[in-house]
Parts: C-alpha cells; sequence; structure tokens
C-alpha cells in the first residue's frame, strides 16, 4: 500500500463525534462476574482488548463500540465487536449526531488506532490518568471530505484492505518454510469440524429479486468481501443466523461473521455455530485456516456441501496436550490487527 497523503485531514474533537461516559456494570466482584461463560467482561486492562475474563451474566453494552479505562494511560483504548459487560471505570464511547449511524467495525479500528496515538503523545500515566473530561476535549486528525466531514467510506475501506494484507498473510505463514518462520504448522493437528461447530442450513428459499434492501447482510458463495452479496431488510424469508459464527460456501470460502446474517438458498452456503467458545479473533483465525485448506479442493464438480463438511477436519495450533490452543489463536490476531495499527503509523497516518 502507497503513502496516504495526510495534508488534507481534518481536526475532530472526540466530544462532537460521541458522548462518553461509563459502561453499565453488575455490582458483583470478580469471582461472581467472572465465571467462566461465554460473554466478554470489559475491565482495566491493556491487554487482551481490554476482555478482563468471561461471564455467564447477561451482555450490559452492546457491541461495535470503543472502550477505555480511566484508571490508567491510554493503552486501554479498544474497539469491542461483541455484546459485553461493563466494569467499574471503564469508558464507553456512544456516537452522538449527524455521524451517529455511520460507524463500524472498520471505521472503529481505523479511529481507535488514531484515537489512541493521539491520546498517547500526552504523556497519560497511573498518577495523570487518562480521565472521561480529558478525553471528550481532545482533538484528532482524521480523513475528511470536500465539505468537512469524517471520510467514513475512506476510513472503511483502508481498514478492510489492511486487514485482507493480514489475513494473506496467515495462509503464507501456514504455506512457508519452517525454518524461515517462528510457527511450524506442521505441528499443527486436525480437529473435526462436527466437534467444534453444529452446521445449519437456512429454511425457506429466499430469493434475492424479492427482498428489499436492508441492514441484514446477505451471504453468498464468493471470494471477495466477507461473501457479501448485499444488505436486507430483516423481514426477509429465511433464517436469520447468528453473529459471532462461521460461513463456508461450496468452494470452501470461509469466513467469520460478526453479524446476524441471511444465507442464500440452495445449501450453497454452510452455518457452522459454534460449540466453543469463540471471539471474533478466533473466528478469524479458524476461518482463515478452512479456506487455507478447502480451497485447492472444492469447487464446481466436487462442492463443500454440507454432507462433505461434516467429515471434514481444520488443523489447528495445540497446546501441550494436543488440545487447541484456544490463546495463541486469540493472540496471533490481536498481534495481526495491532500490527495493522502499526501499518497506518509506517505510512504517516498517525
Amino acid at each position: 500500500m502507497e503513502r496516504v497523503d495526510t495534508s488534507k485531514w481534518q481536526d475532530f474533537r472526540v466530544g462532537d463525534l460521541f458522548d462518553i461516559h461509563p459502561t453499565h456494570a453488575y455490582k458483583l466482584n470478580n469471582a461472581q462476574i467472572l465465571d467462566n461463560g461465554d460473554i466478554p467482561v470489559a475491565a482495566n486492562s491493556a491487554y487482551n482488548n481490554g476482555i478482563g475474563g468471561y461471564s455467564t451474566k447477561k451482555p450490559t453494552e452492546k457491541g461495535n463500540m470503543v472502550t477505555f479505562s480511566d484508571t490508567v494511560d491510554a493503552n486501554t483504548i479498544f474497539y469491542q465487536p461483541d455484546d459485553f459487560i461493563g466494569y467499574p471505570h471503564v469508558q464507553g464511547l456512544y456516537p452522538i449526531g449527524d455521524y451517529a449511524d455511520e460507524w463500524g467495525q472498520y471505521t472503529y479500528l481505523f479511529f481507535v488506532s488514531v484515537f489512541r496515538k493521539t491520546a498517547l503523545t500526552k504523556g497519560f500515566d497511573y498518577g495523570n490518568k487518562f480521565r472521561r473530561d480529558i478525553a471528550v476535549d481532545l482533538h484528532i486528525k482524521l480523513p475528511a471530505t470536500v465539505d468537512g466531514k469524517p471520510d467514513f467510506d475512506y476510513m472503511d475501506s483502508y481498514m478492510r484492505e489492511v486487514l485482507k494484507d493480514s489475513e494473506e498473510s496467515l495462509e503464507r505463514l501456514q504455506r512457508a518454510d519452517v525454518s524461515k518462520t517462528v510457527i511450524n504448522s506442521d505441528e499443527w493437528k486436525e480437529f473435526s469440524l462436527r466437534d467444534l461447530f453444529d452446521f445449519k442450513l437456512p429454511q425457506g428459499d429466499l430469493q434475492v429479486k424479492q427482498v428489499k434492501d436492508g441492514e441484514i447482510p446477505l451471504i453468498t458463495p464468493s471470494a471477495y468481501n466477507n461473501g457479501l452479496l448485499q444488505n436486507v431488510s430483516a423481514d426477509s424469508k429465511s433464517t436469520l443466523f447468528p453473529a459471532n459464527s462461521l460461513t463456508v460456501d461450496m468452494f470452501g470460502n470461509a469466513y467469520y461473521q460478526e453479524k446476524k446474517y441471511f444465507v442464500t438458498a440452495h445449501g450453497h452456503v454452510n452455518v457452522l455455530l459454534p460449540k466453543i467458545t469463540l471471539n471474533r479473533n478466533i473466528g478469524m483465525f479458524i476461518a482463515t485456516a478452512i479456506r487455507a485448506m478447502f480451497l485447492a479442493k472444492y469447487g464446481f464438480s466436487d462442492m463443500c456441501t454440507q454432507k462433505v463438511l461434516k467429515k471434514e477436519s481444520v488443523k489447528l495450533p495445540v497446546t501441550r496436550d494436543d488440545q487447541p490452543d484456544w490463546d495463541y489463536m486469540d493472540r496471533y490476531m490481536s498481534k495481526v490487527i495491532e500490527d495493522s495499527s502499526g501499518r497506518l503509523r509506517n505510512y504517516g497516518i498517525i
């Protein structure tokens, strides 16, 4: 990617883009709230995307937002893709104004990189905390359109390209010679997809020509754009599948789906609902591993149907006791995203 010209970027006050206030938290101690469930708990941490553990309690906050802790420096600024539970001193950024509906995964990731970098230059630490009132009045520079508005299209497309490059890096890593990389994928083990996921197909015949435009992704067999064909109305007559799951199409294209979605009919897209504790990082890792193994194997003449998929396995990194190394997968993809943010810095964007 070529160096980006930031000379026309404009100054934006964070408080004009977001209302910042504490996230909703349960009045429970850590032992009571961190009881090893499936719901992430945002904590006062600069690691693991700010997630301090998992709970069986209901989420208190919707995903697709930014959080930070007001107890330390700005290294705790993170994008939270999934519904989560708030925590004392964890602040949430809630979109306001004319641009409230413009924010999504990729624009948030772009914003977080700029927001964190700007805040870190101010020298906050435990004694000089990055407080909410300071965050509100912080000014950051973002790409802008000719009429002075944040250029959401540019931020979205740029981060999509960055993450695409990162996923391709993982695929190259799996194919690389073991003497040239830290990771030896030859030592990974195969795990039956049936042990990791339940398999589903849609009920009803969703006819693309009959659906209305809307906000729900419609996933179709495709090697591009996460399988997205278009966004359709929520009242489309088909099965609405849950977020935090995977799709694998008849050609072996596998994607992690972070939002609720429909799939096109005729069994050409398989839906994999996790039996394991899945998050975005682990989901992206598994999807990339499936895609790397399946694309050379399936096509029009030998389709990856649900019947075939139920017999398949995926190769994953393992712990010393030969169990899937979920922590490694999570940390690896976190590092990939962090490296992507670093690329923004290297290209002079932040």
